[in-house]
């Protein structure tokens, strides 16, 4: 539990403490430009990542599954990431736990 906490909390409060600075300074003209100009490196990161952990995943047709109904859920009908993840999280315990 410790550890856990250990590995969580400084991420955690690290988050809450920018978004609420970001909160108060995001009208600003240089926030907005900084923040459009990392948008692309941002993308590109997640884009890597993403390969990278696909390169070493193996591949279920479940999990390819569950991938696409979220994405439809997300951009087809503007389901909030916050639901589908804890969503998809269930169908994943429930396909492997079987």
């Amino acid at each position: 539990i410790v550890a856990t906490v250990g590995i969580f909390l400084p991420p955690g409060l690290l988050m809450v403490t920018c978004s609420h600075l970001l909160k108060h300074i995001k009208e600003s003209t240089v926030i907005q430009a900084a923040l459009k100009g990392i948008r692309p490196a941002v993308i590109g990161m997640i884009i890597t990542a993403a390969i990278v952990v696909a390169g070493s995943a193996e591949f279920h047709l479940g999990s390819l599954v569950i991938f696409a109904a979220a994405l439809v859920a997300l951009w087809r009908f503007r389901v909030k990431v916050l639901l589908i993840i804890p969503i998809a999280g269930i169908f994943g315990l429930v396909l492997y736990s079987i």
